[in-house]
C-alpha cells in the first residue's frame, strides 16, 4: 500500500475539452462540447491561417460525455481460486508489463475546400465571432499573426444545459482551445473522439486489424479507488508531451464486439446522427485520444491500431493454504505483486 504515497490519486476531474471529428470525403465534421461553459463565458478556438472553417450550428440538448464514458479504461477484478483442497495453481501472466498505448491522432486530408464563412453572427443562446487583427492584438494568449481565431460566447441569458456546437473545416488539424480562468486565457488539453468509416480508409490499412487487448496488472486496492485513480491518470496523460491513445475499436453494425468489455453503453444512434455520423454504418472505427497542450495536432493515419486499456486486479486467495503446493502459490503471488506495483508506477511515469 506504500505506493499510495507515491502515486498522487486525487478526486479532481480531468480538465480537458471534449471534441469529436469525423473525416468525410471533402471536409471534416467537428463537434465541441460546451456543456460546462457558464452564461457569459467564452471559449477561443485558434486555427491555422490557411484553414477554412464554416457551417456553425448548435444542439442544446446533447453532450459528448457518453462517447468518452464508453471509451474509458476498463477495470476487471478477479479472485484467486487456489486452495490446498483444490490445489489449483495460478500462472503469472506474461502480458502484464507492456502498458504502451501512446499513438498519434488519426485523420485524412481534405480534398475540396468548403466555401469560407466568416461566422460573425448571433444565435439565441450564443454569439460566434471571427476576431479581426486588431482584436487579436488585445488577446493575451499568444496568438500569431495570420491565424484564424473564433470566439464562442454564451449570452448572459443562456440557460445551463447540455450544449454541442458543430462546425466544418477543410483540414484535419485540431484547433487550440482557450478558456479564461482567473483573468488569464489558458490553453486546454483536448479529449478527442475520432470517427472513420471503412470507405475512407485504405484497404492495406485494414488488412491487419485485429482486436488486441493487453491487460495491465494493477494492485487490487486500485479497484477500491477506481474513480480517483482514473481521474489522476487522465490528468497525468493531459500533461505528457505526446498524445495517449486510450481506445480504438469498430462499433459499426458489422464490427462484431462493440468493446470488450464495456464500461458504458456504446454511443446511441441519436447522438451519432447529431454530430454527423450516418446511422447503420457497417464499419465505423472510433478512437479516443488525449492531446496534451503541446502535442502535435495534425491528424494522420500513422500508428492506427486497435487498442484498449484494460486494468486487471487480482485478489489473493483467502482459502486454506497449509500444504506444500502453497509455497509455489505464495511465490507466484509475490512476483505478481511486484509486477502490479511496477505497472502502477510506470503508468504515472515514476521509477
Amino acid at each position: 500500500m506504500l505506493i499510495l504515497c507515491v502515486v498522487p490519486f486525487s478526486h479532481s476531474m480531468a480538465s480537458g475539452i471534449k471534441l469529436s471529428v469525423h473525416p468525410k470525403a471533402d471536409f471534416f465534421e467537428w463537434s465541441i462540447d460546451l456543456s460546462h461553459i457558464q452564461a457569459g463565458q467564452s471559449v477561443i478556438l485558434v486555427f491555422p491561417g490557411d484553414m477554412l472553417v464554416d457551417a456553425w450550428s448548435e444542439r442544446n440538448d446533447l453532450t459528448l460525455a457518453p462517447l468518452f464514458e464508453y471509451a474509458m479504461p476498463r477495470f476487471e477484478l478477479r479472485y484467486d481460486t487456489f486452495d490446498c483442497w483444490v490445489r489449483e495453481l495460478i500462472m503469472p501472466k506474461d502480458n502484464s508489463v507492456g502498458i504502451s498505448g501512446e499513438g498519434r491522432i488519426l485523420g485524412l486530408s481534405g480534398q475540396e475546400k468548403p466555401a469560407p464563412n466568416l461566422a460573425r453572427g448571433e444565435e439565441d443562446n450564443w454569439i460566434i465571432s471571427l476576431l479581426e487583427e486588431f482584436e487579436k492584438a488585445h488577446f493575451e494568449a499568444g496568438i500569431f499573426k495570420g491565424e484564424v481565431v473564433y470566439r464562442l460566447e454564451l449570452s448572459a441569458e443562456a440557460h445551463k444545459e447540455k450544449r454541442i456546437v458543430r462546425f466544418r473545416s477543410d483540414k484535419g488539424e485540431v484547433p487550440l482551445v482557450y478558456i479564461k480562468s482567473t483573468d488569464k486565457w489558458l490553453v486546454q488539453p483536448i479529449h478527442l473522439f475520432t470517427f472513420f468509416e471503412e470507405d475512407l480508409l485504405l484497404a492495406e490499412e485494414l488488412a491487419d486489424f485485429r482486436p488486441r487487448i493487453n491487460p495491465v496488472l494493477l494492485p487490487p486496492y486500485v479497484n477500491e479507488q477506481r474513480q480517483s485513480f482514473q481521474d489522476s491518470l487522465m490528468h497525468h496523460w493531459e500533461n505528457l508531451n505526446k498524445p495517449t491513445l486510450v481506445y480504438t475499436w469498430n462499433i459499426g453494425s458489422e464490427g462484431g464486439d462493440k468493446c470488450a468489455p464495456c464500461s458504458a453503453p456504446p454511443p446511441q444512434t441519436a447522438l451519432l446522427e447529431a454530430i454527423g455520423i450516418e446511422a447503420g454504418s457497417p464499419n465505423l472505427y472510433v478512437s479516443y485520444t488525449i492531446l496534451p497542450v503541446m502535442a502535435d495536432r495534425e491528424l494522420t493515419l500513422e500508428d492506427f491500431e486497435y487498442h484498449q486499456y484494460v486494468f486487471e486486479m487480482n485478489e489473493p486467495s483467502k482459502g486454506y493454504l497449509q500444504c506444500p503446493e502453497a509455497a509455489e502459490y505464495h511465490r507466484q503471488v509475490k512476483e505478481r505483486q511486484r509486477i502490479e506495483e511496477a505497472n502502477l508506477r510506470a503508468l504515472f511515469g515514476l521509477k
